[in-house]
């Protein structure tokens, strides 16, 4: 093999090495996660449980929200509805995060979701009635991330039905959760929201 198509070779490789990188780095947390969580709750041998009488949700840090790009929150059948998805952390270096949007899906159909800050990249799963969204920052960015209103992604959804639809950040979803990772990979559980879309 030549020595100039061996170079061509490896450069070509190089974004699909990285794009693994950020992969496997993500499935690590999400077990180390997973793992604490599940110790935490296992009783020591011969202790009995006692009942909890209320259980507690964790407390809200930062926030997630949607907002309609434009003035208006109106929109045509046939046409495009484009929402921000914006976050606010003080004091974190935000290194990823997970975001479930709410719609529905006889009303829109998602068509894309587009990254608005370049050293993230976004994934996107349609789900029934909701667009689970994973964010992962470059591992080789080094700069801190505050975000204080930042907007995160674009979504680009096509209205399909007359009618005044619902379209929020929920917190929860089947067994996902909206969230964002620090740098140290602490998860913080941001307070969420709802607009409402008008399609005539």
């Amino acid at each position: 093999m030549d020595p100039q198509e061996a170079v061509k070779t490896n450069k070509s490789l190089y974004p699909l090495i990285v794009l693994s990188g950020i992969v496997l780095l993500t499935a690590l947390v999400i077990v180390v996660a997973v793992g604490k969580k599940f110790r935490s709750s296992q009783p020591a041998s011969g202790a009995t449980a006692t009942p909890v009488a209320a259980i507690t949700s964790p407390p809200k840090i930062g926030s997630m929200n949607l907002a309609v790009k434009g003035a208006t929150k109106e929109a045509t059948v046939g046409g495009n509805v484009i929402l921000l998805l914006s976050a606010t952390a003080v004091g974190y270096n935000i290194a990823g995060y997970d975001a479930l949007v709410t719609y529905d899906p006889a009303a829109f159909s998602f068509v894309r979701a587009k990254s608005l800050l370049p050293t993230y990249t976004v994934f996107s799963f349609d789900r029934k009635n909701y667009l689970s969204l994973t964010a992962t920052k470059n591992l080789n960015d080094r700069n801190k991330t505050a975000m204080n209103g930042t907007e995160l992604v674009e979504l680009t959804f096509k209205a399909k039905k007359v009618g005044h639809y619902q379209f929020g950040v929920a917190a929860d979803e089947a067994k996902e959760k909206t969230k964002l990772v620090d740098e140290m990979t602490n998860i913080l559980y941001p307070a969420v929201n709802q607009l409402t879309v008008t399609v005539n």
